[in-house]
Protein backbone atom coordinates (compact mmCIF):
# COMPACT_ATOMS: atom_id res chain seq x y z
CA UNK A 1 0.00 0.00 0.00
CA UNK A 2 1.36 3.41 -0.79
CA UNK A 3 1.64 5.84 2.20
CA UNK A 4 -1.33 8.44 1.85
CA UNK A 5 0.12 11.05 3.48
CA UNK A 6 3.92 12.47 3.11
CA UNK A 7 5.49 15.62 3.36
CA UNK A 8 5.47 18.04 0.65
CA UNK A 9 8.30 17.26 -1.60
CA UNK A 10 9.63 21.06 -2.68
CA UNK A 11 12.87 19.84 -4.87
CA UNK A 12 10.21 17.81 -7.10
CA UNK A 13 7.75 20.62 -6.97
CA UNK A 14 9.90 23.07 -8.31
CA UNK A 15 11.69 20.89 -11.08
CA UNK A 16 8.11 19.81 -11.80
CA UNK A 17 6.86 23.47 -12.17
CA UNK A 18 10.09 23.97 -14.11
CA UNK A 19 10.00 21.07 -16.57
CA UNK A 20 6.05 21.68 -17.27
CA UNK A 21 6.45 25.29 -17.77
CA UNK A 22 9.30 25.82 -20.10
CA UNK A 23 8.44 23.99 -22.87
CA UNK A 24 4.52 25.75 -23.19
CA UNK A 25 6.62 29.20 -22.72
CA UNK A 26 8.66 28.34 -25.50
CA UNK A 27 6.52 27.06 -27.49
CA UNK A 28 3.88 30.28 -27.07
CA UNK A 29 7.38 32.21 -27.72
CA UNK A 30 8.04 30.43 -31.13
CA UNK A 31 5.00 30.45 -32.53
CA UNK A 32 4.30 26.50 -31.96
CA UNK A 33 1.82 26.11 -29.06
CA UNK A 34 1.21 22.46 -30.16
CA UNK A 35 4.65 21.28 -29.82
CA UNK A 36 5.26 23.15 -26.86
CA UNK A 37 2.31 21.26 -24.60
CA UNK A 38 3.30 17.68 -26.20
CA UNK A 39 6.83 18.60 -24.76
CA UNK A 40 5.47 19.71 -21.63
CA UNK A 41 3.26 16.68 -21.52
CA UNK A 42 6.44 14.39 -21.75
CA UNK A 43 7.93 16.26 -18.85
CA UNK A 44 5.02 16.46 -16.41
CA UNK A 45 4.13 12.58 -17.05
CA UNK A 46 7.45 10.78 -16.87
CA UNK A 47 8.36 13.02 -13.44
CA UNK A 48 4.85 11.53 -12.10
CA UNK A 49 5.33 8.26 -12.95
CA UNK A 50 9.02 8.28 -11.25
CA UNK A 51 8.46 6.03 -8.30
CA UNK A 52 10.16 6.65 -4.95
CA UNK A 53 13.23 4.27 -4.32
CA UNK A 54 17.06 4.79 -5.35
CA UNK A 55 17.97 7.26 -8.43
CA UNK A 56 19.08 3.91 -10.18
CA UNK A 57 15.57 2.53 -9.31
CA UNK A 58 14.05 5.96 -10.82
CA UNK A 59 16.30 5.74 -13.74
CA UNK A 60 14.89 2.41 -14.84
CA UNK A 61 11.70 3.20 -14.14
CA UNK A 62 11.64 6.34 -15.96
CA UNK A 63 13.11 5.17 -18.86
CA UNK A 64 10.19 1.99 -19.25
CA UNK A 65 7.58 5.44 -18.49
CA UNK A 66 9.11 7.54 -21.45
CA UNK A 67 9.77 5.23 -23.69
CA UNK A 68 6.69 3.46 -23.57
CA UNK A 69 4.48 6.50 -23.18
CA UNK A 70 6.46 7.82 -26.00
CA UNK A 71 5.41 4.97 -28.01
CA UNK A 72 2.29 5.55 -26.50
CA UNK A 73 1.99 8.98 -28.10
CA UNK A 74 2.86 7.87 -31.55
CA UNK A 75 0.65 4.88 -31.88
CA UNK A 76 -2.30 6.76 -30.71
CA UNK A 77 -1.76 9.58 -33.10
CA UNK A 78 -1.40 7.39 -35.60
CA UNK A 79 -4.83 5.39 -35.04
CA UNK A 80 -6.32 8.56 -33.78
CA UNK A 81 -8.45 9.03 -37.75
CA UNK A 82 -9.74 5.38 -37.62
CA UNK A 83 -12.73 5.25 -34.83
CA UNK A 84 -12.16 1.51 -35.08
CA UNK A 85 -8.28 1.37 -34.97
CA UNK A 86 -8.35 3.17 -32.05
CA UNK A 87 -10.58 1.43 -29.84
CA UNK A 88 -9.23 -1.56 -30.59
CA UNK A 89 -5.72 -0.54 -30.19
CA UNK A 90 -6.62 1.30 -26.75
CA UNK A 91 -8.26 -1.93 -25.41
CA UNK A 92 -4.43 -3.66 -26.36
CA UNK A 93 -2.70 -1.16 -24.62
CA UNK A 94 -4.85 -0.79 -21.81
CA UNK A 95 -4.77 -4.48 -21.06
CA UNK A 96 -1.01 -4.83 -21.77
CA UNK A 97 -0.40 -1.57 -19.33
CA UNK A 98 -2.18 -2.37 -16.24
CA UNK A 99 -0.58 -6.02 -16.75
CA UNK A 100 2.75 -4.38 -16.28
CA UNK A 101 1.04 -2.67 -12.77
CA UNK A 102 0.68 -6.11 -11.55
CA UNK A 103 4.67 -6.44 -11.29
CA UNK A 104 5.27 -4.62 -7.84
CA UNK A 105 4.55 -0.86 -6.56
CA UNK A 106 6.84 1.07 -8.28
CA UNK A 107 4.69 -0.59 -11.78
CA UNK A 108 1.81 1.30 -10.22
CA UNK A 109 2.76 4.81 -11.86
CA UNK A 110 4.25 3.66 -14.89
CA UNK A 111 1.10 1.75 -16.23
CA UNK A 112 -0.97 4.20 -15.20
CA UNK A 113 0.48 6.79 -16.62
CA UNK A 114 1.11 5.01 -20.28
CA UNK A 115 -2.65 4.22 -20.21
CA UNK A 116 -3.60 7.94 -19.63
CA UNK A 117 -1.57 9.83 -22.41
CA UNK A 118 -2.46 7.16 -24.57
CA UNK A 119 -5.96 8.11 -24.06
CA UNK A 120 -5.45 11.33 -23.96
CA UNK A 121 -3.74 11.55 -27.03
CA UNK A 122 -6.20 9.51 -29.19
CA UNK A 123 -8.64 12.47 -28.22
CA UNK A 124 -6.52 14.86 -30.10
CA UNK A 125 -7.71 15.83 -33.47
CA UNK A 126 -4.52 14.20 -35.71
CA UNK A 127 -3.09 13.31 -39.14
CA UNK A 128 -0.02 10.83 -39.55
CA UNK A 129 2.03 14.31 -40.39
CA UNK A 130 1.53 14.49 -36.36
CA UNK A 131 3.35 11.50 -35.44
CA UNK A 132 6.96 12.49 -35.62
CA UNK A 133 6.78 15.98 -34.58
CA UNK A 134 4.37 15.36 -31.20
CA UNK A 135 6.95 11.93 -30.41
CA UNK A 136 9.82 13.66 -30.45
CA UNK A 137 8.77 16.87 -28.58
CA UNK A 138 7.12 14.32 -25.76
CA UNK A 139 10.33 12.70 -25.87
CA UNK A 140 12.41 15.63 -25.76
CA UNK A 141 10.37 16.95 -22.54
CA UNK A 142 10.36 13.67 -21.11
CA UNK A 143 14.04 13.03 -21.73
CA UNK A 144 14.77 15.90 -19.60
CA UNK A 145 12.31 16.00 -16.81
CA UNK A 146 13.85 12.48 -16.14
CA UNK A 147 17.37 13.74 -16.22
CA UNK A 148 16.90 16.24 -13.91
CA UNK A 149 14.45 14.64 -11.50
CA UNK A 150 16.93 11.84 -11.31
CA UNK A 151 19.74 14.10 -10.49
CA UNK A 152 18.02 16.30 -8.11
CA UNK A 153 15.63 14.58 -6.08
CA UNK A 154 16.77 13.29 -3.18
CA UNK A 155 16.73 9.26 -3.09
CA UNK A 156 14.46 7.82 -0.39
CA UNK A 157 16.01 7.12 2.96
CA UNK A 158 17.37 2.98 3.38
CA UNK A 159 15.96 2.20 -0.04
CA UNK A 160 17.68 -0.26 -2.44
CA UNK A 161 17.93 -1.10 -6.01
CA UNK A 162 16.48 -4.40 -6.74
CA UNK A 163 18.45 -6.42 -9.81
CA UNK A 164 15.79 -6.65 -12.08
CA UNK A 165 12.57 -4.00 -12.59
CA UNK A 166 10.20 -7.25 -13.17
CA UNK A 167 11.58 -11.16 -13.03
CA UNK A 168 11.45 -12.91 -16.48
CA UNK A 169 8.52 -14.15 -17.77
CA UNK A 170 6.37 -12.26 -14.98
CA UNK A 171 4.01 -10.47 -17.27
CA UNK A 172 3.67 -13.83 -19.13
CA UNK A 173 2.39 -15.35 -15.88
CA UNK A 174 0.56 -12.54 -15.02
CA UNK A 175 -1.33 -13.06 -18.32
CA UNK A 176 -2.15 -16.69 -18.07
CA UNK A 177 -2.38 -17.28 -14.40
CA UNK A 178 -6.11 -16.64 -13.18
CA UNK A 179 -5.84 -14.07 -10.69
CA UNK A 180 -6.39 -10.17 -9.61
CA UNK A 181 -3.84 -9.21 -12.03
CA UNK A 182 -5.50 -10.39 -15.05
CA UNK A 183 -9.20 -9.68 -14.15
CA UNK A 184 -8.48 -6.28 -13.46
CA UNK A 185 -6.46 -5.75 -16.81
CA UNK A 186 -9.45 -7.36 -18.74
CA UNK A 187 -11.56 -5.37 -16.79
CA UNK A 188 -9.98 -2.16 -17.57
CA UNK A 189 -9.35 -3.08 -21.24
CA UNK A 190 -12.88 -4.03 -21.97
CA UNK A 191 -14.43 -0.91 -20.30
CA UNK A 192 -11.84 2.20 -21.34
CA UNK A 193 -12.11 0.72 -25.13
CA UNK A 194 -15.78 0.03 -24.75
CA UNK A 195 -16.14 3.98 -23.59
CA UNK A 196 -13.81 5.07 -26.25
CA UNK A 197 -16.07 3.35 -29.29
CA UNK A 198 -18.76 5.34 -27.85
CA UNK A 199 -17.48 7.96 -27.30
CA UNK A 200 -15.86 8.27 -30.56
CA UNK A 201 -19.63 6.69 -32.22
CA UNK A 202 -21.25 9.95 -30.53
CA UNK A 203 -18.92 12.15 -31.37
CA UNK A 204 -18.93 13.42 -27.69
CA UNK A 205 -16.59 17.02 -27.73
CA UNK A 206 -13.55 16.43 -25.64
CA UNK A 207 -15.08 12.34 -25.18
CA UNK A 208 -11.53 11.33 -23.86
CA UNK A 209 -12.19 12.48 -20.51
CA UNK A 210 -14.65 9.46 -19.93
CA UNK A 211 -12.57 6.84 -20.53
CA UNK A 212 -9.69 8.56 -18.72
CA UNK A 213 -11.85 8.84 -15.97
CA UNK A 214 -12.62 4.80 -16.33
CA UNK A 215 -9.01 3.86 -16.32
CA UNK A 216 -8.11 6.14 -13.20
CA UNK A 217 -11.08 4.70 -11.10
CA UNK A 218 -11.06 1.39 -11.78
CA UNK A 219 -8.90 -0.35 -9.41
CA UNK A 220 -7.93 -4.58 -8.70
CA UNK A 221 -10.09 -4.15 -5.79
CA UNK A 222 -13.61 -2.76 -5.08
CA UNK A 223 -13.11 -0.54 -2.05
CA UNK A 224 -9.99 0.72 -3.40
CA UNK A 225 -12.30 1.57 -6.37
CA UNK A 226 -15.01 3.45 -4.92
CA UNK A 227 -12.30 5.53 -2.60
CA UNK A 228 -10.92 6.37 -5.92
CA UNK A 229 -14.36 7.43 -7.32
CA UNK A 230 -15.09 9.88 -4.47
CA UNK A 231 -11.96 11.36 -4.85
CA UNK A 232 -11.66 11.98 -7.99
CA UNK A 233 -15.28 13.16 -8.43
CA UNK A 234 -14.66 15.71 -5.49
CA UNK A 235 -10.96 16.38 -6.47
CA UNK A 236 -12.14 17.35 -10.00
CA UNK A 237 -14.94 19.56 -8.89
CA UNK A 238 -12.52 21.62 -7.03
CA UNK A 239 -10.06 22.17 -9.16
CA UNK A 240 -12.54 23.10 -11.93
CA UNK A 241 -13.85 25.83 -9.97
CA UNK A 242 -10.05 27.20 -9.96
CA UNK A 243 -9.82 27.22 -13.67
CA UNK A 244 -13.25 28.09 -14.41
CA UNK A 245 -11.98 31.50 -12.65
CA UNK A 246 -8.93 31.73 -13.64
CA UNK A 247 -9.74 31.48 -17.38
CA UNK A 248 -12.67 33.48 -16.91
CA UNK A 249 -10.94 36.19 -15.86
CA UNK A 250 -7.58 36.08 -17.35
CA UNK A 251 -7.12 37.14 -20.98
CA UNK A 252 -3.20 36.98 -20.58
CA UNK A 253 -0.69 34.46 -21.99
CA UNK A 254 1.62 35.15 -19.18
CA UNK A 255 -0.82 34.89 -16.27
CA UNK A 256 -1.89 31.53 -17.87
CA UNK A 257 1.36 30.52 -17.78
CA UNK A 258 1.96 31.37 -14.22
CA UNK A 259 -0.81 29.66 -13.16
CA UNK A 260 0.27 26.51 -14.91
CA UNK A 261 3.79 27.14 -12.97
CA UNK A 262 2.12 27.17 -9.66
CA UNK A 263 -0.34 24.62 -10.14
CA UNK A 264 2.55 22.01 -11.24
CA UNK A 265 4.57 23.05 -8.70
CA UNK A 266 1.81 21.97 -6.34
CA UNK A 267 1.02 19.23 -8.05
CA UNK A 268 4.20 17.80 -7.67
CA UNK A 269 5.11 19.16 -4.31
CA UNK A 270 1.76 17.29 -3.16
CA UNK A 271 1.60 14.53 -5.48
CA UNK A 272 2.58 11.84 -2.90
CA UNK A 273 0.01 13.29 -0.12
CA UNK A 274 -3.29 11.18 -1.53
CA UNK A 275 -4.99 11.18 -4.60
CA UNK A 276 -7.84 13.84 -4.01
CA UNK A 277 -5.22 16.32 -3.66
CA UNK A 278 -3.20 15.12 -7.04
CA UNK A 279 -6.69 15.61 -8.66
CA UNK A 280 -7.21 18.77 -7.42
CA UNK A 281 -4.07 20.32 -9.04
CA UNK A 282 -4.04 18.35 -12.39
CA UNK A 283 -7.68 19.16 -13.19
CA UNK A 284 -6.71 22.90 -13.74
CA UNK A 285 -2.97 22.58 -14.75
CA UNK A 286 -3.95 20.56 -17.95
CA UNK A 287 -7.65 22.98 -18.70
CA UNK A 288 -4.76 25.93 -18.47
CA UNK A 289 -2.24 24.23 -20.54
CA UNK A 290 -4.97 23.14 -22.97
CA UNK A 291 -6.44 26.95 -22.85
CA UNK A 292 -2.64 28.41 -23.47
CA UNK A 293 -2.52 26.13 -26.98
CA UNK A 294 -6.20 26.71 -28.33
CA UNK A 295 -7.71 29.38 -26.13
CA UNK A 296 -11.15 27.46 -25.15
CA UNK A 297 -10.97 26.85 -21.80
CA UNK A 298 -14.22 27.24 -20.55
CA UNK A 299 -16.23 24.99 -23.48
CA UNK A 300 -13.50 22.09 -21.55
CA UNK A 301 -14.74 23.30 -18.17
CA UNK A 302 -18.07 22.18 -18.72
CA UNK A 303 -17.14 18.94 -20.65
CA UNK A 304 -14.41 18.28 -18.28
CA UNK A 305 -17.07 18.06 -15.27
CA UNK A 306 -19.42 16.23 -16.90
CA UNK A 307 -17.29 13.58 -18.72
CA UNK A 308 -15.65 13.19 -16.00
CA UNK A 309 -19.22 12.21 -13.77
CA UNK A 310 -20.11 10.03 -16.67
CA UNK A 311 -16.63 8.39 -16.35
CA UNK A 312 -16.50 7.93 -12.74
CA UNK A 313 -19.82 6.45 -12.87
CA UNK A 314 -18.91 4.14 -15.45
CA UNK A 315 -16.09 2.62 -13.58
CA UNK A 316 -18.06 2.84 -10.36
CA UNK A 317 -21.00 0.56 -12.46
CA UNK A 318 -18.35 -1.89 -13.53
CA UNK A 319 -16.82 -2.21 -10.04
CA UNK A 320 -20.26 -3.03 -8.83
CA UNK A 321 -21.06 -5.61 -11.66
CA UNK A 322 -18.15 -7.06 -12.67
CA UNK A 323 -16.70 -10.36 -10.84
CA UNK A 324 -14.87 -8.45 -7.40
CA UNK A 325 -13.99 -11.68 -5.99
CA UNK A 326 -10.31 -11.72 -3.71
CA UNK A 327 -7.21 -13.48 -4.59
CA UNK A 328 -3.86 -14.46 -3.22
CA UNK A 329 -1.87 -11.83 -5.31
CA UNK A 330 -3.81 -8.71 -4.57
CA UNK A 331 -2.31 -5.73 -6.68
CA UNK A 332 -1.87 -2.76 -4.74
CA UNK A 333 -3.78 0.62 -5.75
CA UNK A 334 -2.11 3.55 -7.32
Amino acid sequence: MVAEERRPDLALGVIGAFVTTVPLIVGVAAGHRSDGLFCALGAMNVALALPTGTRVTRRRWGTVVLLGSGAGVALATAVAPSVWWTAAATLAWVYVWCLVRGVGVPAIGVGFVTCAVFIIVTGQPAHLGDVVPRTVAYLVGGAVSLALCVAAVRPTDGATTPERLMEPGSLRRLATTPGVARRYAARAAVMVGAATLVVRLLHVPDGAWIPLAVVAVLQPDAAAGRARALQRAAGTMVGVVVAAVLIAVVRSDAVLLAGVFLTSGGLFALKSRNYFWMVTLLTPLVLLMLTVVDGHGLRMVGYRVVDTLVGTAVAVAAIELWDREDADDPVPPS
